[in-house]
């Protein structure tokens, strides 16, 4: 589990972090949180929100598990996602996004 400690969400103001909530399995039984929950994404998987927002992925392409964690990732929204990545990979995941965009719309 990545905490906000350890995230870019660390660097946001105080005021800001401090309506940053842990997802987590002692608090997953709260959820839906008033107010914005922070998750790594194994422990958002069963989960959805109106709005999700992706940090600090790292993606390694090697990876042979990779797209199934970024399908878990890109498919908890039910309304507007984000992702805020390095310019460094944009390419690689807009490729798996058209490559699984049509299991995400199914997925509705």
């Amino acid at each position: 589990y990545c905490g906000t400690e350890e995230s870019s969400a660390a660097e946001l103001p105080e005021d800001l972090r401090s309506e940053i909530r842990p997802l987590d399995p002692a608090t997953a039984s709260d959820f839906p949180f008033n107010r914005v929950a922070f998750s790594s994404i194994r422990n958002f998987k069963g989960f959805e929100s109106d709005a999700v927002i992706l940090v600090d992925l790292k993606l390694d392409l090697a990876n042979p598990s990779l797209e199934k964690v970024l399908y878990v990732a890109l498919s908890r929204t039910r309304a507007y996602l984000s992702l805020l990545l390095p310019r460094s990979m944009e390419e690689e995941v807009k490729g798996l996004m058209r490559k699984h965009a049509s299991k995400i719309v199914e997925a509705e």
